[in-house]
């Protein structure tokens, strides 16, 4: 066992000088294990340990039963984890199911919800809707980045948001089907647009994120688990082992989020 805790001492070592921040956890009910057990923010910071720093967590609850109530719930459960930051689940205004979406764009800042959640497959709405363009160009003047999934948002969608919003930071996170089926067209806008980033959850592969960073710099990559359906351990070592210069490991780890979020 003494290979094990050496193991362990040295990924501890190298996690600790490059001030992680998960921009990818989630609490509420579990698919992972599931859906017959509660994540709450005691288990995320089991999880996380200390040498995580800082998290970008979303409510399960938001997406799969009502985006107020679940955003509410976030809200009350940071509260006073001054560690943890939130994203909510939003809605475009036409229903005006979240009332004015001014006031509720204020609302969140209020509370720490600093990221947004769009789920246009999953809440019956058009990408390229007038509601949705108002909705967008809110998050843009209010710098509030925007944060999709794959399975959520076609590719060529992505690009039209890049193109018309080019100063709303673009997150594309691994929704319930892998990024890699998706990497031609995600390095075409890699290459081409500078509010766009990719999760590090969907980039599990053998030297995926080295190639990214040597083609397009290390500034597009988030370090983001996933948790629960991913150990936030085992992706930062994709970092800390990763083939890369320690400016790099520092934006990859947290840098990169951070600015984004202004924080």
């Amino acid at each position: 066992m003494s290979w094990l805790i050496r193991l362990r001492d040295e990924i501890l070592s190298r996690q600790s000088n490059l001030n992680f921040f998960d921009a990818n956890c989630w609490v509420g009910p579990s698919d992972f294990l599931d859906g017959k057990r509660i994540i709450g923010v005691s288990e995320l910071k089991e999880y996380l340990g200390e040498n995580i720093k800082e998290a970008l967590v979303s409510n399960k609850r938001a997406v799969d039963y009502s985006p107020i109530i679940g955003n509410e719930e976030l809200a009350r459960m940071i509260k006073r984890e001054k560690r943890f930051f939130g994203t909510a689940v939003l809605l475009p205004g036409a229903t005006k199911e979240m009332g004015s979406l001014e006031e509720y764009l204020n609302w969140m800042k209020m509370n720490r919800l600093v990221a947004a959640h769009i789920f246009p497959k999953k809440h019956s709405f058009s990408i390229s809707s007038s509601g949705v363009e108002e909705l967008l160009s809110k998050l843009s003047q209010k710098n509030i980045p925007l944060i999709v999934w794959n399975t959520e948002v076609d590719m060529d969608e992505i690009e039209d948001i890049c193109i018309n919003f080019p100063n709303l930071p673009l997150i594309l996170e691994m929704g319930e089907a892998k990024i890699i089926y998706n990497m031609r067209d995600c390095y075409n806008l890699l290459e081409r647009y500078d509010n766009f980033y990719m999760g590090m959850d969907g980039l599990v592969t053998a030297y995926l994120i080295e190639d990214i960073v040597k083609r397009f710099g290390a500034k597009h990559i988030i370090f983001g688990s996933g948790f629960p359906s991913q150990d936030p351990q085992a992706i930062a070592m994709l970092i800390t082992h990763g083939e890369f210069d320690e400016g790099s490991k520092r934006l990859l780890a947290g840098g990169n989020i951070r600015r984004i979020l202004g924080l």
